[in-house]
Parts: C-alpha cells; sequence; structure tokens
C-alpha cells in the first residue's frame, strides 16, 4: 500500500506521480485534504488523471510525497539519469526548465558521424541482410503486378506499427473503414473512440502509400516529406491539437525514469533537423547502416509533439526502399520492433548513453533479416492464393479475374465499387458476387450497410503468421473461418 502526506514546502515543482486509479488513494487523499482545509475544499474533477495535476493547482505551497521516496530522487522524476551517460554517449546534456519551472537536462544528439571500422562479426551480419533485403527483389517477380502484394504487406504494417502507440484495431474493422474511406471525397473523421482508432491505423496506411508515391515522383526525402508524413498520419486523431505537419514547439519527454529520455528543447529542433537533412543527402557507404542511423537520431531528436514513433518506422521504410533501390518498399520493421520492444528501446538508449553504435546496428541487422524472409513467405502464400483463386473462378468470364485483383488492393468490397470498377451494372456485379460467395472465395460480413464481402482467405494470409517454407503445405482457405485478429 502506498501512503501519502502533505508536506509544507515553498514551491510546486515536485510532484511524485501516484496511483490515481487506487479507490484506497483517493479516500485517503479526500480525507487529508478535508482534515487539512476544511470542508470548502473544492473538488476535483473526476477524470482519473485529474487528481496530481488537481493538487498541484489548488494548494499553493503543498507538494504531494509518497512515504520512502526521498526528495532528490522525486526532483528527478522530470529528468535524464544523467548518471547513465559516460564519456562514450553521443550528443551533449543541456540543462531545460519545464513547465512548472522544475529545471533539468535534456539529451542534444551530436551530427551523425560517417560510420568507421567495425568488428568483423558485425560486417558479417550487415552483409547477411543486406543479401535478405536483396531477396526481397524477388517478390516482383512473384505476380506480373507486384503491387497487388504491396497494399497488403502496408496494411499489416499499419496495424502492427500502431500497435506500438497503444492503439489496438481488428483487420476487418481497419478493412471496412477504408472502404468507407474510399466512398468519400474527404476524410472522414469518426465521431467515436473506435472509429478514431481506426482512422489513426488508416492514417499510417495513407503515409505508406503517399511516402511511396513521393519518392517514386522524384521528390526528394527531406524535412519537407518528414513534416508531410507527420501532418497526415495526426489528421483528426488524438494528437490532432499538437501541430500537425509542424515541428514541436515546447518540451517533451519520453518514457519513465530512470530510463526516462528527455530529448532537444525545442529551439534546437531546426538545427538538429537541418543536420538530419544533411545526412540524409550524404554518401555514407553502407545504406542499411545510414537507414538505421537515421532513425536513430530522428527519435533521439523526437521533433514533434505526438506522432514520432510512427513518423519514424514510416520514414526507415523509405530510406530502406529508396537507397537500396528496390522497387517498391517491401521491408517492414515493426513487428519485430513490436516483439522486441524492451530491447529496441534499450539499444536506442544504449546508444545515447554510451555509444552503442554496434549493437544497435546488430540488433537492427537481425530484424531486417528475419522481416525479409518473413515478408517472402507470406507474399509467395499471397501467390498461391491469388493462382487457387483464378483457377476456381476460371471459366465463369473474365470479371471474376479481374475482381479478384480488386481483392489483393483491398480485401472488403462492395457492389457499387465493383461494378464500377468492372463497367457493369450493379445487378450484374451483384451477381458476380454471388458466384464468389458460392465458391467460398467472399463471404458476406454481418451487420454492414451497404452490405460488404471480405475475403478472408487473403485476411488471414496478410494478417497472421508467415506459412511455412514449404508452399505445398499451403491450405485452400475457407470463408467460413474466422479472421485472424493477431499480429
Amino acid at each position: 500500500m502506498q501512503i501519502v502526506a502533505f508536506v509544507p514546502t515553498p514551491s510546486i515543482d515536485a510532484a511524485v506521480a501516484v496511483h490515481p486509479s487506487d479507490v484506497l488513494y483517493r479516500f485517503m487523499l479526500d480525507s487529508i485534504m478535508r482534515a487539512t482545509f476544511g470542508e470548502s475544499t473544492p473538488r476535483p474533477e473526476k477524470r482519473a488523471n485529474s487528481w496530481p495535476r488537481f493538487c498541484i493547482n489548488s494548494f499553493l505551497g503543498v507538494e504531494l510525497v509518497l512515504f520512502g521516496v526521498s526528495q532528490e530522487k522525486a526532483s528527478r522524476v522530470a529528468t535524464v539519469d544523467i548518471e547513465r551517460f559516460t564519456e562514450f554517449k553521443t550528443g551533449v546534456l543541456e540543462p531545460v526548465v519545464g513547465k512548472a519551472g522544475r529545471r533539468g537536462w535534456a539529451f542534444v544528439p551530436n551530427r551523425l558521424p560517417t560510420m568507421g571500422p567495425m568488428r568483423d562479426e558485425l560486417w558479417s551480419v550487415v552483409a547477411d541482410a543486406q543479401q535478405a533485403v536483396g531477396s526481397l527483389e524477388q517478390v516482383k517477380g512473384i505476380l506480373q503486378e507486384p503491387f497487388l502484394l504491396l497494399g497488403p504487406l502496408q496494411q499489416r504494417e499499419a496495424v502492427i506499427s500502431s500497435r506500438l502507440e497503444g492503439t489496438y484495431t481488428l483487420p476487418e474493422d481497419l478493412l471496412l473503414f477504408d472502404v468507407e474511406q474510399e466512398e468519400n471525397d474527404a476524410v472522414r473523421i469518426p465521431a467515436n473512440q473506435r472509429g478514431n482508432e481506426n482512422l489513426e491505423v488508416w492514417n499510417h496506411y495513407e503515409a505508406l502509400r503517399q511516402g511511396h508515391n513521393w519518392l517514386r515522383n522524384g521528390k526528394p526525402l527531406d524535412k519537407s516529406l518528414i513534416l508531410h508524413l507527420h501532418k497526415i498520419l495526426m489528421t483528426g486523431v488524438r494528437g490532432k491539437d499538437k501541430s500537425p505537419g509542424k515541428f514541436r514547439d515546447c518540451q517533451v519527454a519520453v518514457g519513465q525514469y530512470p530510463r526516462k529520455f528527455v530529448p532537444p528543447p525545442p529551439d534546437r529542433i531546426e538545427s538538429c533537423m537541418d543536420q538530419l537533412e544533411e545526412y540524409i543527402a550524404s554518401d555514407e557507404t553502407n545504406a542499411l547502416i545510414k537507414s538505421y542511423a537515421v532513425h536513430y537520431q530522428f527519435e533521439a531528436i523526437h521533433p514533434f509533439q505526438d506522432g514520432n514513433g510512427r513518423v519514424g518506422r514510416v520514414l526507415l521504410s523509405l530510406c530502406v526502399s529508396s537507397w537500396l533501390n528496390l522497387s517498391m518498399p517491401w521491408l517492414y520493421m515493426s513487428e519485430f520492433f513490436e516483439s522486441h520492444k524492451r530491447e529496441y528501446s534499450d539499444r536506442l538508449f544504449g546508444v545515447s548513453t554510451n555509444g552503442e553504435w554496434a549493437e544497435w546496428l546488430a540488433f537492427c541487422m537481425q530484424g531486417t533479416i528475419e522481416q525479409s524472409l518473413a515478408s517472402i513467405r507470406r507474399c509467395e502464400h499471397l501467390r498461391f492464393l491469388r493462382d487457387h483463386y483464378y483457377a476456381q473462378v476460371q471459366g465463369l468470364g473474365p470479371r471474376l479475374r479481374e475482381i479478384v485483383d480488386m481483392l489483393f488492393v483491398r480485401p472488403m468490397i462492395r457492389t457499387a465499387k465493383v461494378a464500377e470498377r468492372c463497367g457493369v451494372t450493379e445487378e450484374t456485379a451483384r451477381q458476380d458476387i454471388k458466384k464468389m460467395v458460392d465458391l467460398g472465395i467472399l463471404s458476406v460480413r454481418p451487420k454492414t450497410r451497404p452490405r460488404s464481402f471480405a475475403c478472408i482467405g487473403i485476411i488471414d494470409a496478410v494478417y497472421g503468421d508467415p506459412p511455412a517454407d514449404d508452399a505445398s503445405e499451403h491450405e485452400p482457405p475457407s470463408s467460413q473461418s474466422p479472421p485472424v485478429t493477431k499480429g
């Protein structure tokens, strides 16, 4: 049990975070307040997270302290633990002042260096990772229209990357949301929380698509692209009030003490991003090393009030695609980062505090190998599904093959969109869809208006675990099987 007490103090700078959801804490706090200040004590709002703020704002000269926590440790809660930063740190510590006037330290990363000689074992894993990424180009030979595979991979990446930020959505919910957005001329902002979460994931998918188009149109990978990605990601979702498409103008902090990380103060953001842009345009010899160095630097700068992780992971996929001359951005790392979430943050922190570049790069190269192989297996399985569906609709007319191709771009369809794409009446489209339902390729999704149809086989292949290496083990999908909702 935690015990709280009010301690007179000349300032209100330090307040140790307590557990506002603890009912006993609320009761004790209320009792202490009334005993100390009388029945006229103003009532706080009922939101759980309003209690500490209320206590600070309401009682000038009063500090909330937990017994057993020293004043010295309490004062460090809002700053980095400077003792963890060694002589090998990759930046400088600068004093900052928080909103409540509390003084602390922020980390400002140095200009990225050109990576010099490294251990032989690191270069070995870098070579393996390069070979794995190169094998991703096999994907474009899996189908005559490789873009049919890009959409499913990007949809999966959007779901998993958003999970790293605490946003969870079901694949079918996202796909239905995507269908609804396609039917509107402008982005439709949902009014409920679930819809907002779907929009957040959909924004990530849209940022991946627009980022790829940006580079394909010959525009540079620079600050303008980064700001554009952030604006897309933050449109209409939580954080929309935190300057979408603009660098932050306030101090932020990441994580919790003692691993709390305080990135550069706002007046250093522009110069840090200018240096990053220069490095992006430089001739670092190894493209993979350069990509992960940029990812570290971007996260260390943390240039936005919110959405830094999502922007950083979109940027990473674009860097790898552009600098390794991939035909399309096939590599996505969010699944690996999520599976090794603690190590991911520790490796980033280790670069800042102790210059652990080799450990960070080795970690990323291992993830590159794993994700490359998983993407190849997933795309091969999608090819198997495509061939299986083609065989099922053979002899039933060319339109059904066209609908099969539509499903690999969007595994959720509606009659009106099929009619528009195929240039037929809605009645004809309805008859075509019925044939595919009868074949088990499509299934009717309940409680959808207008009625929607999903290809469960593709949904399972995209959002489920990658299949075994042996393609002969692939089983024809069943439209009646429940959709996979995990990773």
